[in-house]
């Protein structure tokens, strides 16, 4: 494929590609990695917060090994995002231990903060589950709760809603309020007792 039809290409494709793909990965699928070995997928862990990988506690087994590792995984559309979103000087990325992507587009490795060296893994080497397109502007997707929120009155949907909102804005300032005390924590201790 040219360099000209791969930018064409990737101009159209956005991390959510990268995520639903993910998602969609059979336990127990082979992926393979840019330095020439493979992860056998056991768990494809939990959704990581706002704040770093994308991906907490995934698990595989190294295939040359056997061995089982576990730990996070970041999402890219190219693997040159890793660089340009600076993920490479940030401490919180130092547990990731596979960066996906759907383009592999620099040959340099992925460097943690910690020096240490992650695989790369393509998805775009994996064939196209049947049910999922190569672009995502597809039609919205039956989720599990679609039919539950079809049986809610307004009210309750509105409830929900306001629920779920507060829920996430709660976990955003908590995570604010934690990095401000990182940066300058006497700046916010409480004097309770006036001393």
């Amino acid at each position: 494929m040219s360099q000209s039809c791969v930018r064409e290409i990737s101009a159209f494709l956005h991390e959510d590609e990268v995520v639903r793909r993910w998602w969609a990965l059979p336990a127990g699928c082979v992926l393979p990695l840019s330095n020439g070995d493979a992860y056998q997928l056991l768990f494809a862990g939990r959704p990581g917060s706002s704040a770093g990988p994308d991906v907490r506690d995934a698990v595989f087994c190294l295939r040359s090994t056997g061995m089982r590792v576990v730990g996070d995984v970041e999402f890219h559309v190219r693997s040159r995002d890793w660089s340009s979103h600076h993920h490479q000087t940030d401490p919180r990325y130092n547990n990731v231990i596979l960066h996906v992507v759907l383009l592999c587009d620099d040959p340099l490795p992925t460097l943690l903060q910690s020096r240490s060296l992650v695989p790369v893994c393509s998805l775009a080497d994996l064939p196209l589950p049947p049910a999922l397109p190569l672009i995502a502007n597809t039609p919205a997707e039956q989720w599990p709760c679609h039919t539950v929120m079809q049986q809610l009155t307004a009210e309750e949907r509105q409830m929900l809603f306001t629920r779920a909102g507060l829920l996430r804005f709660e976990q955003k300032t908590h995570a604010f309020v934690e990095h401000l005390h990182a940066i300058a924590p006497s700046a916010f201790t409480l004097d309770l007792f006036g001393f």
